[in-house]
């Protein structure tokens, strides 16, 4: 599997099963169809969990500063675009627009190392700790392989 290089998204790499894929194609199984529902469905399950995080009660002096700025770059309705065998879609913040993801999912810290501000826990959790994400791909890889079966009436494990 190759790394993906654009941060902040889920991606699956087709590449290495060319033969097996055709042969599944003709079986009437659309790998892009399904890869691309896989990653759509996962994306909006992160998408969910990161408005939830982005409550007042888990903001930084429970949403009394906040503006609203950062909520409104919360990635939604997300493509899936393909690269050769790896397709692709972003999730979390649009990195582009301004707001304060990067500091609610890190925090701010001094150089002694105390907390100026501490960070938003469950968008620390989401992005920082590999088991959120280690769930998500888990549950893509499902509903990968029971669309797999669903569409050719095979059992593949």
């Amino acid at each position: 599997m190759r790394k993906s290089t654009v941060k902040n998204s889920m991606w699956l790499d087709t590449s290495g099963f060319a033969d097996l894929l055709e042969d599944l194609d003709r079986m009437g199984a659309d790998i892009k169809s399904i890869t691309e529902q896989a990653l759509i469905k996962t994306a909006e399950k992160i998408q969910e969990d990161v408005d939830k995080a982005m409550q007042d009660r888990n903001l930084p002096a429970k949403g009394k500063y906040a503006t609203g700025r950062t909520k409104k770059t919360i990635l939604k309705n997300q493509q899936v675009t393909w690269e050769g065998d790896i397709a692709r879609i972003p999730v979390g913040f649009d990195e582009t627009k301004p707001g304060a993801s990067f500091f609610l999912i890190n925090g701010v810290w001094h150089i002694d190392g105390t907390s100026k501000m501490k960070p938003n826990w469950e968008l620390d959790r989401i992005f920082r700790k590999g088991r959120y994400m280690s769930i998500r791909k888990k549950e893509m890889a499902q509903f990968f392989q029971n669309e797999l079966n669903r569409r050719t009436g095979k059992g593949f494990s």
